[in-house]
């Protein structure tokens, strides 16, 4: 249909000739990518976890009330003994997320081509001076340097499930999480991600630092 009305010398001629006026065919497509696709998302994610919860190895996630949360995982490898506590411990993960269907949607090696495409960017960019150029270059270089494993304080990565989850992790483990529709990023859309569309997180702790976090005062009381 949108080859047909392409091929038509007049806009004008678009509600004449075609089966679907081009009034109907807006509300039709609004429709389909509004409702419909979005309600058929959430119905295969939900199957989807069904059938996840079911397999060997996958508990779900509880709540610190023992409730539970709808959150699936398997730990891979347990790891070490010690496991991250705070919100301010400093982790270092390798990670990679994907949609309910196994599209990539981030890792740490998505992160790095990223960077070089950018690095080729400045480095093909003739209006910039040289010294600045390579003052980015060097900026970018070191970046991909450390971008293999991810370092960041435990409150900072993903979504709160996620870093409960983690909070089972020994250092050095490996697990696997699933989130539904809701938790993942419901009812918005992305490049990569429908709407309505659960996500599966492989994630690796390979280094785990706990930092207690600095005691706040108020008034004259430190909590």
């Amino acid at each position: 249909a949108i080859r047909d009305a392409k091929a038509l010398e007049s806009k004008e001629d678009i509600d004449t000739v075609m089966a679907l006026s081009e009034a109907k065919f807006k509300e039709v497509l609004s429709g389909y990518v509004q409702r419909t696709l979005p309600a058929y998302n959430l119905e295969l994610s939900q199957q989807w976890l069904e059938r996840v919860s079911a397999k060997s190895g996958v508990e779900e996630l509880t709540s610190v009330n023992g409730e539970l949360t709808g959150v699936y995982y398997r730990i891979n490898r347990q790891g070490g003994t010690v496991k991250p506590e705070n919100d301010t411990d400093s982790i270092g993960v390798k990670y990679a997320v994907y949609s309910r269907t196994g599209k990539l949607l981030e890792s740490n090696e998505m992160f790095i081509e990223n960077l070089k495409t950018k690095r080729k960017q400045v480095e093909n960019n003739k209006m910039m001076p040289d010294s600045m150029r390579q003052f980015y270059l060097d900026k970018i270089d070191a970046e991909i340097a450390v971008s293999g494993i991810r370092r960041l304080p435990l409150r900072n990565f993903m979504q709160k499930d996620v870093q409960n989850a983690l909070r089972l992790l020994g250092d050095g483990g490996s697990m696997t999480v699933w989130l539904d529709a809701n938790r993942a990023l419901g009812f918005t859309a992305t490049r990569l991600l429908p709407l309505n569309e659960a996500v599966v997180i492989n994630i690796e702790l390979v280094e785990l630092k706990t930092i207690k976090p600095t005691p706040r005062p108020v008034g004259n009381v430190v909590l």
